[in-house]
């Protein structure tokens, strides 16, 4: 799991059940959003349905993708205008 995402995810419950891998989750929900399928049909591959979307909305609620979001956001744009001042720079700036 990337180090960006890594430190916006709350930290696991201390209580309760044993808490799901954090990267199956992760990788869960992004093919949900991916594919466009319905949480009841997430493939068997992923952990239970109902925990990964309970976990997804619990971070929607939280506000932890919104985070993730901005914080990707940042860096790709960040990487894009580094990119512009490099070829800028060496005079490859009508390319």
């Amino acid at each position: 799991m990337s180090k960006v995402i890594r430190k916006f995810l709350p930290p696991p419950a201390r209580r309760g059940r044993k808490p799901l891998d954090r990267r199956e989750v992760i990788n869960a929900i992004l093919y949900i959003k991916k594919t466009g399928c319905q949480w009841r049909a997430l493939p068997h591959d992923f952990p239970n349905w109902k925990s990964v979307y309970a976990v997804s909305w619990r971070w929607q609620k939280k506000g932890v993708w919104q985070q993730i979001h901005d914080c990707l956001h940042t860096e790709v744009r960040c990487r894009e205008l580094s990119r512009k001042a490099i070829r800028h720079a060496v005079g490859w700036a009508d390319r």
